[in-house]
């Protein structure tokens, strides 16, 4: 599961590096709001579970989308 949303955080931001837990989704990764609500989107498709809005707006790090979609599932 880790290595699945590893992957979809790179792949949202076309990310060349690798992808640690505790690097900042703006200033590290460049996410803006947009980018971070349509990762949201990418994860409930893709795991098959449902974001809440809530969660998202509070994301800072790879860490607090991976404890959310822990809390999801």
């Amino acid at each position: 599961m880790l290595n699945k949303i590893l992957a979809l955080v790179k792949s949202q931001v076309g990310y060349g590096g690798e992808v640690f837990s505790e690097m900042l989704l703006d200033e590290d990764l460049g996410f803006d709001s947009i980018d971070t609500y349509e990762l949201a989107i990418v994860i409930e498709r893709e795991l098959g579970i449902e974001a809440r809005a809530p969660d998202i707006s509070q994301w800072l790090t790879v860490q607090d989308v991976i404890d959310a979609v822990e809390r999801w599932m």
